[in-house]
């Protein structure tokens, strides 16, 4: 944020950290389960509206003739750079892991 800003609009430290972390967009890596059975891996910012877009048609190419589509697995990552890393990395896995590695997920998250 701009010393301009800070100063115009008075905001506490508090406020200003709010208005940073609003500013910053949390990557995601999710799996979704299309309608054949087969898995999807993508990256994106905003993990409802990307739902939203592929059971919509207007995802990926892949998903588009698979839908309806379901979550099955995310994380947060902090950057794009990151995500896309870890997005690479699942994709080189066998079916099987990438199952192990949803299974892994749901246990932690319960």
């Amino acid at each position: 944020m701009s010393r301009f800003l800070r100063n115009r609009l008075k905001l506490t430290a508090r406020q200003r950290e709010w208005y940073l972390m609003k500013k910053i967009k949390r990557w995601r890596v999710y799996i979704l389960k299309c309608s054949d059975g087969s898995l999807y891996t993508g990256i994106t910012t905003d993990l409802t509206r990307r739902v939203q877009e592929h059971n919509q048609g207007k995802g990926a190419k892949y998903t588009r003739s698979r839908l309806p589509v379901e979550i099955l697995y995310f994380e947060k990552y902090p950057d794009r750079s990151s995500a896309l890393k870890e997005e690479a990395r699942i994709k080189k896995l066998k079916r099987k892991e990438k199952l192990c590695l949803i299974e892994g997920w749901q246990y932690n998250e319960s």
